[in-house]
């Protein structure tokens, strides 16, 4: 069993090794046929938009300027521009430019465009948008052949009220039956659903059908792994299983019923969900939802093109020419018979040969054995020091728990154990409260399971929260007397599946009436509006009555207050990021306590979130104008520097080059001379307030536009004097009114 289960782990991790080579990885670094995979990626989340029946211009900016971004990249790289992923993409974008014509949100979309905006106009080849299916089309779907069904068949999200028959959806069913299963193993399963609530609830989780009715039946198809006996059967129940499916949406079809596919590869959390929901057995492997109803008399659907055949056939006619080490074999081919006079030592030589082709076999065998300890003690040692990591880390967490059995109140933040500005601002509030006579914990929806990838990336961010941050999971049975939601980019939508649940979370929504103080401290909507900030009309009419029950709002930039003013009628303080109640003395103090070793600062620090080529060329030019080298902290790395080594390396360099907020804000408190360039995920208006708020020539922001125009020579000094003194009114401002709204 031992050894089964050392194979398995082998096998997985190749598979793991595999994948991590071919998957997308920074967008920066990628080959054309993995940009050109994004780009096909957000079309078709707008073809997904523009064949809603209810398609709302203005949404969708996002999925555009994360187009454009990697549009941008592409044509960077001098990848070809015919290539059918590059031309969908502006076909796309043409069709969907071309719903936005006469409504107030064109310009908006006409900058984002930017320099594509002409090239997009001039792409009229059809392939990309949507289109429209009439259920008349799909009357006589029962006579046409296959290859007729199979052309005509498009992915339908939206159904008429019809209910659909049982019969029709097993009749399907077993049509597929006939589809090949490994050794005719039959593992697959199909769990069917004709019930509102539970699929509403199962659709929840899935996410993929958010702005739509739920459908009249929903399908889930899955694969028993119990069927499979070797551990070279790993991933076979995938291929069971999604030929199967294939079938069953043929089979819809051929019966004149709309249907579409809906992913099943899910997180941790929502893979439990799932199965808790539709009560599923551990042992089966997650395949693919399918959603069924009736065609409406019109049917929008996404074109979706598709490669054509000569993009994706390769001939193989030759046998390959890379060889496979040989082991010893025995070679008679050219001994002599045994009849000869020399058949003795013809003997002798064939015996010698098995011999050592006998001891060759039982070396291996002691060898393989060898490595098989070998491993188990690495494994072992592997294994003690995580359990010391796991016993050290809950031993910080209790001492924690002691100290705040108690806890006045919750704080309420967006949680990124891969991000230093958002883990500082979390300890900082925390912190600064402690400081001021007030035991606060936080809701913590996001730490990485220990001992996964994440976890092992994340380590020493991780055991830094262990050691400084009391926080435990959100729970709805909580009762506190405050509610604090902040800092950071909390009323941003994120791209969440349910947006008044997630993005709700973050307005108080699961506190419902109870009497209890709410609070927000710099909360952030990291754009200057709501439409770039990926919130619509139905999320504000949601929140209004969310935001009437604060007791007292502050935001983190002079747009948020803007937002708050002209969207919800309400005055929002403007005050500073949490980051800026403590003091470079604070700091300094959880960098003396580091338990790990930290390096010496380079002359240059970087802190670079999104690399680009603009960004390679700013450090570059200010290294050989200073003459400096350059250091820093990378984000694709397999294991993050602690928290303490990049407060440290902030502090000590000679010029910071970034483009985080708070890596900008690092710079100011330790009053080190910096470069922040412009990062289209982050937003440049927090950057933009935070500069004016100390009276900081923006010279230091660079623009992307601006990037092989900059010259570091050309920045003008920064008066710290103005930046200390004004650091320390807001200081006490910001402080003041977090102090008095938690004390009212």
């Amino acid at each position: 069993m031992t050894d089964v289960q050392d194979e398995i782990r082998r096998l997985y991790a190749c598979d793991e090794e595999r994948y991590r080579k071919s998957h997308v990885p920074e967008i920066d670094s990628a080959s054309q046929t993995q940009i050109g995979a994004t780009l096909t990626y957000f079309a078709h989340s707008l073809e997904k938009g523009l064949s809603s029946d209810n398609f709302e211009t203005g949404r969708g900016f996002t999925a555009v300027q994360a187009l454009i971004d990697r549009l941008n990249i592409y044509k960077a790289k001098g990848y070809d521009t015919d290539n059918l992923a590059y031309v969908n993409a502006l076909s796309v974008l043409h069709v969907f430019h071309d719903r936005h014509k006469n409504t107030e949100t064109l310009q908006e979309l006409e900058m984002i465009l930017g320099g594509f905006k002409e090239e997009i106009s001039q792409t009229t080849n059809g392939i990309g948008g949507s289109s429209v299916v009439s259920k008349k089309s799909k009357k006589d779907n029962s006579k046409k052949n296959f290859k007729e069904l199979a052309e005509e068949r498009f992915s339908i999200r939206s159904y008429s009220d019809k209910s659909v028959a049982k019969e029709d959806i097993l009749d399907a069913i077993a049509m597929a039956a006939k589809t090949p299963t490994v050794c005719n193993r039959q593992g697959v399963r199909v769990y069917v659903s004709y019930n509102k609530d539970v699929i509403r609830a199962a659709l929840k989780i899935q996410g993929g059908l958010d702005h739509y009715d739920a459908p009249p039946v929903l399908l889930l198809v899955t694969s028993d792994d119990s069927v499979y006996t070797s551990p070279n059967e790993r991933n076979q129940g995938f291929i069971d299983g999604g030929l199967y499916a294939m079938s069953v949406l043929y089979a819809l079809e051929y019966k004149g019923l709309a249907a579409c596919p809906l992913n099943a590869m899910f997180g941790q959390k929502q893979d439990a969900a799932i199965r808790k929901t539709l009560t599923l057995p551990e042992g089966e492997k997650l395949i693919t939802f399918i959603s069924v109803g009736h065609f409406k008399d019109e049917n929008n659907i996404c074109k979706s093109f598709r490669f054509p055949v000569d993009e994706i056939v390769f001939e193989r006619n030759s046998i390959g020419t890379e060889m496979i080490p040989a082991t010893v074999t025995m070679d008679i081919g050219a001994q002599e018979t045994p009849q000869s006079p020399k058949s003795d030592h013809f003997m002798d030589a064939i015996r010698k040969k098995v011999r050592i082709r006998t001891r060759l076999t039982e070396a291996g065998q002691v060898a393989r054995k060898k490595i098989r300890i070998r491993t188990r003690v690495r494994a072992a040692k592997a294994f003690v020091l995580l359990k010391k990591r796991e016993l050290t880390r809950s031993g910080q967490r209790a001492k924690l728990s002691a100290e705040y059995q108690s806890p006045e109140g919750v704080i309420i933040t967006l949680n990124d154990y891969a991000n230093y500005g958002n883990m500082i601002q979390r300890y900082a509030l925390q912190h600064f409260l402690a400081k001021s006579g007030h035991k606060f914990i936080s809701y913590d929806h996001g730490i990485p399971v220990e001992g996964s990838d994440k976890d092992t990336k994340t380590q020493y961010l991780t055991e830094f929260a262990d050691r400084y941050m009391p926080r435990k999971d959100y729970e709805p049975h909580d009762e506190y007397s405050v509610y604090i939601v902040g800092s950071d980019q909390v009323w941003r939508n994120w791209w969440y599946k349910d947006i008044r649940k997630t993005l709700g979370f973050f307005f108080f929504n699961f506190l419902g009436n109870k009497k209890v103080k709410r609070i927000a401290y710099a909360a952030s909507f990291g754009k200057d509006t709501l439409r770039e900030a990926d919130i619509g009309s139905d999320f504000v009419d949601y929140a209004r009555p969310l935001v009437k029950e604060f007791d007292a709002i502050s935001v983190r930039e002079r747009s948020g207050a803007a937002i708050m003013k002209k969207t919800w009628n309400v005055h929002a303080e403007l005050v500073s990021d949490p980051t800026m109640l403590l003091e470079s003395d604070d700091y300094d103090q959880i960098i003396r306590q580091s338990l790990q070793p930290l390096t010496p600062a380079e002359g240059i620090f970087t802190y670079i979130i999104a690399e680009t080529e603009e960004n390679t060329y700013i450090v570059s030019q200010a290294a050989a104008a200073l003459n400096i080298e350059v250091g820093g902290i990378k984000l694709a790395t397999e294991v993050l520097p602690p928290i303490e080594q990049w407060l440290k390396g902030i502090r000590d360099a000679k010029l910071v080059v970034t483009d985080s907020f708070h890596g900008t804000v690092f710079s100011i408190i330790n009053n080190t001379p910096f470069i922040v360039v412009e990062n289209s995920v982050g937003g440049a208006a927090r950057i933009e307030n935070l500069l004016e708020l100390f009276n900081i020539n923006k010279d230091r922001l660079v623009k992307k536009k601006g990037a092989y125009d900059f010259n570091i020579n050309q920045t003008r000094p920064i008066n710290w004097g103005y930046v200390n003194t004004k650091l320390a009114e807001m200081r006490k401002q910001s402080g003041d009114w977090l102090l008095d709204a938690i004390r009212k």
